[in-house]
């Protein structure tokens, strides 16, 4: 039995960041799993879901300018945060984001879930065999 398995049966917090979620996911290894077949698929979409999770964490946590100048062109732009010492911030640039650049962003969240819904339900089923 490896760490990352037991790691794993750990129960998760509420508060455990997706990333933290994603990296547990990763270290598993075949003789962790009921299924190898859907390991190595969650295992394929991995690489994508790292850049998901980093992307919704930045747009979540950074500030957004709602300038109507930028609003009428379909701009809304995104300020990134840098952090500093002692829990404070400081904003260093605006990055632009038009509503399709937005909209995409939640068909690859809308696509990941999917992806990772229907390895659930496969596990489920393969739960009640076992």
């Amino acid at each position: 039995m490896s760490d990352s398995y037991k790691a794993v049966k750990q129960p998760l917090k509420d508060s455990t960041t997706l990333g933290v979620k994603l990296k547990l996911l990763d270290a598993l290894g075949e003789q962790d799993v009921i299924s190898s077949v859907v390991l190595q698929q969650i295992k394929l979409v991995l690489p994508e879901a790292f850049k998901v999770a980093n992307e919704r964490n930045r747009f979540m946590h950074d500030q957004w300018v709602f300038a109507p100048q930028t609003l009428e062109n379909g701009i809304i732009n995104r300020m990134s945060l840098t952090d500093l010492k002692n829990w404070n911030t400081v904003p260093t640039a605006e990055v632009p984001y038009t509503y399709s650049d937005l909209e995409d962003l939640l068909r690859r969240i809308g696509a990941l879930q999917h992806t990772f819904g229907e390895a659930v339900n496969t596990l489920q089923l393969l739960s009640v065999k076992h």
